[in-house]
């Protein structure tokens, strides 16, 4: 029916059976037979032939309607399999916990994007979970997620420790003692991520370990929000060193340590689905991936046994895995 549908949009376009066989390079017979064929299984007339013009019936125009979408369907499909397999070109799906795609990659969007302007990068944000989801069901190429995953049909790669770090507005830290004894948390107002969620866990888990008993006042649903109020003197929070970076570096935040709380941190992960193939452009972006984001630190504390997908490589290493391709 595919062919017949074809068919029949090119005869309703051109008004002619001779003109749409010259264009689908057949016979008329056979593009004749073959909307003949089709009126015959829909059981309508979807064609007026009595006049010079071929011109669709009224039946003959609602089914030119939804052909036409399959015609176009099957023309986007022809493009994206073509560019699948040009080098240069083609479409990246990218899954991302949302502080990630704010904090962490946008420099690798940027390097990308102006390295291969034909590549179309789309970046969907959610939760771990989310991620997760979606990577395995192929909705996207490559996730990036703040916590290390275990799945048998996933590549999981350590790219870097992000340190959890204490942070508040420089007039609040101004009046407390460096560095900050443990029993010092529980009497500092307290902006935290929402609960239940994977970062919240892990700070109520090592603060819990430690013995520390502290309370939120304040709870947002996004990190950015967090890191306002704290900039605003509402209080201190505990973040992930990549969202403060620039906080810190402009002096709007500064980082308290915490003597006796030892070494929080988590490591961020690329993760791919383990078995479809990898059309150049996904194989360009994961090699700039490493290229920007892997350190060897964050290589030396995994313990999962996970492989990673590229080796490190060298810069422009993204590049010549095009060039690779290109013959």
């Amino acid at each position: 029916m595919l062919d017949q549908l074809l068919a029949f949009c090119r005869v309703v376009e051109e008004e002619s059976f001779t003109k749409a066989a010259r264009l689908l390079r057949r016979s008329q017979p056979a593009v004749t037979k073959q909307v003949a064929r089709l009126e015959q299984d829909l059981g309508l007339l979807l064609l007026d032939r009595t006049g010079r013009q071929v011109t669709p019936t009224a039946a003959g125009r609602l089914v030119y309607s939804y052909a036409k979408r399959v015609s176009t369907t099957v023309s986007d499909l022809e493009v994206l399999v073509r560019d699948m397999h040009t080098p240069g070109r083609g479409h990246v799906w990218v899954g991302s916990v949302t502080a990630l795609s704010v904090y962490t990659l946008p420099p690798l969007l940027a390097a990308f994007t102006a390295r291969w302007p034909e590549v179309r990068l789309h970046v969907r944000t959610g939760q771990i979970q989310e991620t997760v989801g979606r990577v395995l069901t192929n909705d996207v190429d490559v996730g990036f997620v703040t916590v290390p995953v275990a799945h048998s049909g996933l590549i999981s790669t350590p790219l870097f420790r992000d340190p959890v770090v204490l942070v508040a507005s420089p007039a609040l830290a101004q009046g407390l003692p460096s560095p900050l004894p443990l029993s010092g948390l529980a009497r500092l107002p307290q902006v935290g991520y929402q609960a239940p969620s994977r970062f919240r866990s892990f700070v109520d888990a090592a603060l819990e370990q430690a013995g520390v008993s502290w309370h939120v006042t304040l709870e947002f649903d996004s990190q950015e929000a967090v890191v306002t109020m704290v900039t605003l003197g509402f209080g201190a929070a505990f973040a992930p060193l990549s969202t403060v970076r620039q906080a810190l570096a402009s002096h709007a935040l500064v980082a308290l340590p915490v003597e006796g709380l030892g070494d929080l941190a988590r490591t961020t992960c690329l993760i791919i689905p383990r078995d479809p193939p990898r059309p150049p452009a996904i194989r360009a972006f994961l090699a700039l991936a490493l290229d920007h984001l892997f350190t060897p630190e964050a290589d030396s504390t995994w313990g999962m046994g996970a492989s990673c997908p590229l080796p490190p490589l060298p810069p422009q290493a993204g590049e010549r895995v095009l060039r690779a391709n290109n013959g």
